[in-house]
């Protein structure tokens, strides 16, 4: 059985886009590995992640492309490219629940984790994921694993 790791939003971003990171060859890494992994995501990462990478190709700022339809309409092709990607790697997509938003609350006080994080990490948990890929410090003092520190 393969092991389940949590793709967090940076790490798709890094992949998908040709911002340079340090991390940039372990995410590669991550996965040419596709046969011994089963990635998984959020609705709310797939979210993000569609958000960002419209933001991201157009080169404009959120309010630029919410007041401008034609630049929004013109980048809608990134939902495609999204589509394929998860398609291609398998990726398996938990969906966010109202019931994970009011465990906010008690993320909040024991990890001090909020808004994106926090439910990914309420989904893993609700989930028994072990893994995470990200490059996000927020996830270091959670009881789970940074894949992508031992590639």
């Amino acid at each position: 059985m393969k092991a389940k790791i949590m793709i967090d939003t940076n790490v798709l971003i890094y992949f998908l886009t040709d911002i340079e990171t340090n991390h940039k060859d372990r995410i590669k890494n991550l996965f040419k590995q596709q046969s011994k992994y089963q990635f998984v995501i959020t609705t709310r990462i797939l979210d993000e992640l569609i958000f960002k990478l419209i933001i991201f190709k157009s080169g404009k700022n959120f309010k630029s492309i919410k007041l401008n339809k034609k630049v929004l309409k013109k980048y809608s092709s990134v939902i495609e490219l999204v589509k394929e990607f998860l398609k291609d790697f398998n990726f398996k997509i938990y969906e966010v629940k109202e019931k994970h938003y009011w465990k906010l609350k008690d993320i909040i006080k024991e990890y001090g984790l909020i808004g994106n994080d926090a439910l990914t990490f309420i989904v893993m948990k609700e989930n028994n994921l072990k893994y995470i890929a990200t490059t996000d410090k927020d996830f270091e003092h959670l009881p789970i694993t940074n894949i992508l520190e031992n590639l």
